[in-house]
């Protein structure tokens, strides 16, 4: 699912109906990135964040995003991950400062999500890389999870040719208007099953995932 935000903060209405991203719009270009955005045209964190490189990664899906007042995000919005939530469960060394920040559970209330959008660099860094250990896409029922980056659509729409012609015709044609700049009209992709079956897999290709 694709959430909204107004400013820095998600607000509690759309973190309900959004539920897995802070600080982003449906605008097309975040702060800071030359062209078009790095995450896909549904991310646009504010005016002057940028995006901080993690070289622990070859590809990244959990970006760090650097504010202008020198604190750090997550994108898309890491609160509640499996991961982490496993991290906070077992007590592990990273348990403590997962807690401090509300990221070992869904944030429940704006002064949460206000915690899981200022984290400092390394720590969100070693976050980042934490996630990503078990980075793998998969089928969720009538949702794809964790939820695709339209970045990525897109790739898998430049570069598989029997996506852009089969399964994901009509997403292809919907991702490239919106890079093109066109508003989303919803903040939620729905899924025809042959996408189901055929996305999660590509993606699993793009990052490498075994």
């Amino acid at each position: 699912m694709i959430g909204t935000s107004l400013g820095r903060y998600v607000t509690l209405t759309a973190f309900f109906v959004g539920c897995t991203q802070a600080r982003n719009t449906q605008a097309s270009n975040p702060g800071g990135i030359p062209s078009t955005s790095e995450l896909g045209p549904e991310f646009a964190p504010a005016e002057g964040d940028v995006i901080v490189k993690n070289s622990n990664l070859a590809r990244t899906y959990w970006s760090v995003v650097r504010a202008k007042d020198g604190s750090h995000y997550i994108l898309p919005r890491p609160d509640g991950a499996a991961p982490l939530a496993r991290e906070c469960e077992a007590g592990t060394p990273l348990a403590s400062k997962l807690t401090d920040h509300a990221l070992c559970k869904s944030a429940q209330s704006e002064a949460s999500v206000a915690k899981v959008n200022n984290l400092d660099g390394s720590f969100a860094l070693e976050v980042s890389t934490v996630l990503h250990r078990e980075l793998a896409f998969e089928r969720n029922g009538d949702n794809i999870t964790p939820s695709p980056l339209g970045r990525d659509l897109l790739e898998l729409c430049q570069s598989d040719a029997n996506l852009r012609e089969g399964a994901m015709k009509d997403r292809c044609a919907e991702e490239r208007m919106y890079a093109d700049g066109g508003q989303r009209p919803a903040i939620f992709r729905s899924w025809a099953e042959a996408e189901l079956v055929a996305v999660p897999a590509a993606l699993n290709r793009l990052y490498g995932v075994r």
